[in-house]
């Protein structure tokens, strides 16, 4: 192994033709477990990620990659991120045992830290690269059922702070609400090709020497009653590799790993029952398959310094021009609810246990109490937490944007695009106060849970923010 990393970085060196440093024999060290890394506490300043720089020329997005060897070669401490959903958090089959949909009775143990892909694959490069032990550092700031753009919203604050040499993002089954917006208005807001645009300039614009890499998803195959469902994945997967295709962002096609390589068992990749999670959640095979293309790729790169990027498939979609996105959010912040201020609310702990365990929430409990948060900023949103229940009129400079609600019978009446978390309104002037308002509705009554009204904010997000 030790040959293996001296060509890669002279390999690396002649390709993109850098002068040739720090690339010394690989040491004896010991296999340090994955660390997972922290990101700012609730009790920090607010996060703003700096203006971004213009993109790098999409021939040059390698080069990142022979300076993370070097970097790594020279015995530097190494940081890797994981920004994604539920499959780089690291869920997988559930339960752990049971009877699949093929009838046939499975069985397994699985550990997310050592066996998802996000594990294997830091596991790996941590075993192939570090020329020291403690060298490489895991940061783990995936989040289940989270699209690209609130990803874009967190990068600055769960993933730049810890100034990344290496960034996976993983997005593409998430963003399955947006590819008909992808492909009929891709220069608008919550378009998959904005929101992956702001995540890599947001990146390049601290970490202009940061290497990225996306995973792109698959599913269990579904069909019949289910073909329509399998249709809106298979666009937002389709979407996501045509952005990586055109800007030059090295990706792991999941689909060709699962179904089209003749080694690999595709009865195994998912198992499970027919659940919803189990039609995106790999089995821990299918995370090993997944990391082992992964692994495969990235190895190319370091070797051969380059990637088979294909043409971006635009078939009955508007053709995306690079030049024309804009990147939305432009310079995303989250303002936590800490730095907030509601009167009568409380400052609460919440129940996570992955790297948001040391988030507040403000919680109220008075449905006669409006938030309201003032602020200078282009796009503004909320991120609540699920234990809210109520229904709310969401204004914006006294304007009612909509209704939303959470946790009740009647639905959102705007497409805010969202869960727990939305924007209310973009467009705004940057330069000019703004304020947005949750105004509890008279009417209550329909709370679905069995619970009592609350509303519980996580953080306001803001886009081009100042006070």
């Amino acid at each position: 192994m030790k040959k293996l990393f001296k060509v890669a970085c002279i390999l690396l060196s002649v390709f993109l033709l850098i002068p040739l440093t720090g690339c010394n024999e690989k040491t004896p060290s010991a296999s340090p477990s994955a660390e997972n890394g922290t990101t700012d506490k609730p009790t920090s300043t607010i996060k703003t990620s700096p203006t971004p720089a213009p993109t790098l020329a999409p021939e040059t997005n390698l080069t990142q990659y022979k300076k993370f060897l070097d970097k790594a070669a020279r015995g530097e401490d190494i940081v890797i991120a994981y920004l994604g959903g539920s499959i780089t958090q690291g869920a997988a089959t559930s339960p752990t045992s049971g009877t699949g949909v093929d009838g046939q009775h499975y069985s397994f143990s699985y550990d997310s830290e050592t066996q998802s892909y996000r594990a294997l694959t830091f596991n790996w490069l941590q075993e192939h690269y570090a020329v020291r032990p403690n060298q490489f550092k895991q940061v783990n700031a995936a989040i289940g059922g989270t699209p690209s753009f609130l990803g874009a919203y967190r990068l600055p604050a769960n993933v730049l702070t810890q100034k990344p040499d290496f960034l996976f993002v993983e997005f593409a089954i998430n963003d399955n609400a947006s590819p008909a917006i992808s492909d009929k208005t891709p220069y608008t807001m919550f378009s998959i090709y904005e929101t992956l645009q702001s995540i890599v300039e947001q990146t390049y614009a601290v970490c202009p020497d940061c290497a990225i890499f996306m995973p792109v998803s698959a599913y269990r195959k579904l069909g019949g009653t289910q073909q329509a469902w399998e249709d809106i994945l298979k666009q937002g997967l389709r979407v996501t590799r045509n952005y990586a295709n055109f800007a030059h962002i090295p990706y792991a096609n999941c689909a060709d790993l699962f179904y089209n390589d003749p080694s690999v068992d595709k009865n195994k990749v998912f198992m499970g029952d027919s659940g919803a999670g189990n039609t995106v959640h790999p089995s821990p095979y299918g995370h090993s398959v997944y990391a082992a293309g992964i692994e495969k790729a990235i190895e190319n790169i370091f070797t051969n310094a380059s990637f088979d990027f294909k043409p971006a498939d635009f078939t009955n979609a508007t053709k995306v021009e690079m030049d024309k996105l804009k990147g939305m959010p432009y310079r995303a912040t989250l303002v936590m609810a800490n730095d907030l201020t509601f009167e009568g609310a409380t400052l609460s702990s919440t129940v996570y246990t992955d790297f948001r365990k040391d988030y507040k929430k403000l919680v109220s409990k008075d449905a006669a109490k409006t938030f309201s948060f003032t602020f200078k900023g282009s796009a503004v949103g909320m991120w609540c937490d699920s234990g809210t229940n109520g229904y709310f009129n969401v204004k914006v400079d006294g304007i009612s944007v909509g209704k939303w609600g959470l946790n009740v019978k009647r639905t959102n009446t705007s497409n805010f695009f969202g869960f727990m978390f939305f924007i209310a309104k973009s467009g705004l002037d940057p330069a000019k106060t703004h304020t947005i308002e949750l105004v509890p509705d008279a009417d209550q009554s329909d709370i679905t849970n069995g619970g009592k009204y609350a509303l519980e904010i996580l953080a306001v997000m803001v886009d081009e923010y100042s006070k």
